[in-house]
Order: structure tokens, then C-alpha cells, then sequence
């Protein structure tokens, strides 16, 4: 058996299903991430943003550009960090050479991309 995975780290797997072909795992840290006082950040949260964030860069490595992200139980800092992580400085592009954004969906029994 292997170990966990550590926060931030990940494991891609394809040709699961036919409904998600492409699934990443990505470790979200230690249960006993809570309130850190020092910093004013909630580090549950932000593990949640960080997993979220190299899940979706993973799976769009793989090519995919309608990504389901799972809540986390924080669908708030679960989106954020997905945002975060598909997001491309373009503005100075030129518009031809601009790349198309990728769809972020959580996942759930009623979201789905169309």
C-alpha cells in the first residue's frame, strides 16, 4: 500500500469511465488544519484552494476543457482555487494567440458540462 498523498501532491488517472475519462486525485493536507491565528488564514481553506487549484492544472495537462471539481464541504474555497488555478495572464496578447478559457463545473448530481 502507498502512502498518502502530502498536500499539493497528485495522481492522474485515465480510462476510468466513460462519464469521467480523465480523475485526479490530490492531497488535501492534514485533518488538523484549522485557524491559524499568526497568519489570520484559515489553513483548511487553503488547503482546499490549493488541491482544487493543481487538480484542475493536472486534468488540463491531460487536455480536457470542461473540468468537474468536487466542494471539498467548501465549495466557496473549492472554487476559488480551481479559478486561480486555470487562470492565464492574457491580456496583452494578441487576440489570435489567445487561448480559450477552460469550463469549471462542481461537481454534483445536477452540474454537468453540456
Amino acid at each position: 500500500m502507498s502512502a498518502p498523498l502530502s498536500l499539493g501532491q497528485s495522481a492522474t488517472f485515465t480510462n476510468i469511465t466513460d462519464e469521467f475519462f480523465n480523475v485526479c486525485l490530490v492531497g488535501v493536507g492534514k485533518d488538523s488544519a484549522g485557524y491559524n491565528r499568526v497568519e489570520e488564514l484559515d489553513e483548511c481553506k487553503e488547503n482546499i484552494r490549493v488541491a482544487a487549484g493543481t487538480g484542475v492544472r493536472k486534468i488540463r495537462e491531460t487536455g480536457v476543457t470542461c473540468i468537474n471539481v468536487e466542494g471539498f464541504n467548501d465549495p466557496q474555497a473549492a472554487a476559488e482555487g480551481a479559478q486561480l488555478g486555470i487562470w492565464r495572464y492574457q491580456e496583452f496578447k494578441d487576440p489570435e494567440a489567445q487561448v480559450a478559457e477552460d469550463t469549471i463545473e462542481l461537481f454534483g448530481e445536477a452540474d454537468r458540462c453540456v
